[in-house]
């Protein structure tokens, strides 16, 4: 029973460790940059967290309301707009 007990206390120390190696691992990747670009848009805006120059794609909001995808080119550790989209009047067919 003893050498059950000692097994047992060993694997969980060894399942703690792993844990906490992990944990440490996943800490230290938080914050470093990207060798790519890293491109997350909101709305009209879009930042890059990467160290290479990208392009994101976001949504353009017209003066009337209406929305419509659009894209931007964003620096390295940069922000950028998106381009606005054709705003327009829609010309009737007839």
């Amino acid at each position: 029973m003893a050498a059950r007990r000692t097994m047992v206390r060993t694997l969980s120390g060894i399942g703690i460790g792993v844990m906490l190696s992990a944990g440490a691992a996943l800490a230290a990747g938080t914050g470093q940059a990207d060798a790519a670009p890293n491109i997350h848009c909101a709305g009209q805006l879009c930042h890059n967290y990467g160290d290479q120059i990208g392009i994101g794609f976001g949504t353009y909001q017209c003066p009337n309301g209406i929305q419509y995808p659009s894209f931007a080119v964003v620096p390295p550790f940069g922000t950028a707009a998106v381009y606005p989209a054709n705003c327009g009047g829609v010309k009737s067919l007839y």
